[in-house]
Parts: C-alpha cells; sequence; structure tokens
C-alpha cells in the first residue's frame, strides 16, 4: 500500500497543520454518519483547542469585511457571457491575474486583479499565465479522476497534451 501524506493543496494559505486539520475534520465527519458540511466545520473550529479554530477570523466586524469581499469575488465569478446564436455555452467575464511591478521583476507582486478575458488575452504576459493556470487546471483535473476507468482515456489523453 503506498505511503500517503497530508498536505494542503498548492496555492492554499492556512495556518495549522494539515494533519491535524485532516484528522479533525475527519473527527467530524466519522461524528456525523460520514458526511460534514461547512456548518458542522464551523461548529467544530469554534472550540479553541481545535485544529481548525486558528482558520477563522472570530471578531464579527473583521469576518463581515472580508466575506464581502469573498461575495465581491463571488459576483466577479458569476458573470458570464452567453453566445446564443451558437451553443448557448457561457464563458466568464471576469479572470484573476497576477500583476507584477512595474520593474518586471516577477517577485515584486502587485497582488491578484480581475481582468476581462478579452484584456488577459491581448497581453502576451497575462495570456501565457491565463494559458498556465488552464493547463495546471487540466492536471489537476487528471489527477483527481485518475483511477475511475470510465475517464482513463480522457485522463491519458490530457495528460499527453499538457506534457507537450
Amino acid at each position: 500500500m503506498a505511503k500517503l501524506e497530508v498536505r494542503f493543496k498548492r496555492g492554499f494559505r492556512l495556518n495549522g497543520d494539515p494533519g491535524a486539520i485532516h484528522g479533525e475534520i475527519e473527527r467530524v465527519r466519522e461524528k456525523h454518519g460520514g458526511e460534514v458540511t461547512p456548518e458542522l466545520i464551523v461548529k467544530a473550529a469554534r472550540r479553541r483547542g481545535s485544529a481548525l479554530h486558528g482558520e477563522f477570523v472570530w471578531d464579527d466586524q473583521e469576518a463581515s469585511a472580508l466575506y464581502r469581499l469573498a461575495q465581491a469575488r463571488y459576483v466577479l465569478r458569476a458573470i458570464e457571457v452567453v453566445r446564443v446564436d451558437q451553443d448557448d455555452s457561457g464563458v466568464r467575464v471576469y479572470e484573476t491575474v497576477r500583476r507584477v511591478a512595474a520593474t518586471g521583476d516577477p517577485d515584486a507582486d502587485e497582488g491578484r486583479s480581475y481582468m476581462t478575458r478579452d484584456d488577459i488575452l491581448a497581453d502576451s504576459d497575462l495570456r501565457e499565465q491565463f494559458v498556465e493556470r488552464a493547463l495546471g487546471e487540466l492536471r489537476s483535473w487528471a489527477r483527481k479522476y485518475c483511477d475511475i476507468g470510465e475517464l482513463r482515456d480522457i485522463v491519458a489523453s490530457v495528460e499527453i497534451i499538457v506534457n507537450k
């Protein structure tokens, strides 16, 4: 049997130990018949000794401001343009990009912002970043579903494409 390791997914920034947090989530899941919900996680995290406690903002004023930012991100992700004359498929209007300082130093990150897909695709640096993220999402999808027999051929095709 393969040795397993618990870690945070790339791009996620949490304060606690991934193993302890996973253990706490598993305790909640087992206590509730194999299911876990965000509400159950928050309830478990209220206890100061919980491995989850430090992952939440408990000051209500600060938490409400952070929640409004999350709502704004949700609104930005919700907007899409639909090509009604074709197949009715939608495309997100706003995408998130990492802005690099005017100095060109990739380590001088100015943070993330949302831009239209058209503006991103028109800028060679942002386009490259966007394509790299798309390929990363494909790699992630392939890792997530590689053990499902019905998807094996698709996963193999994705792996060929992203490893070119």
